[in-house]
C-alpha cells in the first residue's frame, strides 16, 4: 500500500487542529495545555510515524496489536505516549501491556482483570 505523506500539509493540519482544541479549551474554562492531542497512526509506516511524532502531538493511537508494536520497537513514537483504542481481545492484553500508557476501552470484566494483571506484571 503506498502511502501519502506531506510533512508540511501534517504540520499545517496539526496547527490548525492545535488552534481548535485552544479555543475549544478556554471557551469551556480550561486551559488548552491540559487537554491532548492524540493521533491515530493506523495501517501508518513506521517513518511516517516518526515524522508525526516529531509535530506538536501528544499521544498515539493505535487498534492494531501488531502495528502498535512495530513503532513502539522501531521507536517511531519518539518516546510518547501510546494508547491502545478500539475493541481488544482478553488474548492479545498480554501482548500490549509492556508497550501502551493507557487502553481506552474495555468491553467486559473478564478484559478488565486481564488488564489489571497485565498491568501489574509491568509495574
Amino acid at each position: 500500500m503506498a502511502e501519502a505523506y506531506d510533512a508540511a500539509r501534517m504540520a499545517e493540519n496539526v496547527a490548525a487542529i492545535r488552534e481548535k482544541m485552544a479555543a475549544a479549551a478556554k471557551s469551556a474554562g480550561r486551559t488548552p495545555g491540559d487537554v491532548l492531542l492524540c493521533a491515530v497512526c493506523k495501517t501508518r509506516s513506521c517513518e511516517t510515524v516518526r515524522e508525526s511524532a516529531a509535530l506538536p502531538v501528544d499521544l498515539f493511537g493505535e487498534n492494531h496489536m501488531q502495528e502498535l508494536v512495530e513503532h513502539f520497537d522501531a521507536g517511531a513514537f519518539l518516546q510518547k505516549p501510546a494508547h491502545f483504542i478500539g475493541h481488544l481481545q482478553t488474548n492479545k492484553v498480554k501482548y500490549i501491556a509492556p508497550y501502551v500508557s493507557m487502553i481506552e476501552a474495555v468491553d467486559s470484566l473478564k478484559l478488565l482483570r486481564e488488564i489489571n494483571r497485565q498491568a501489574e506484571r509491568c509495574n
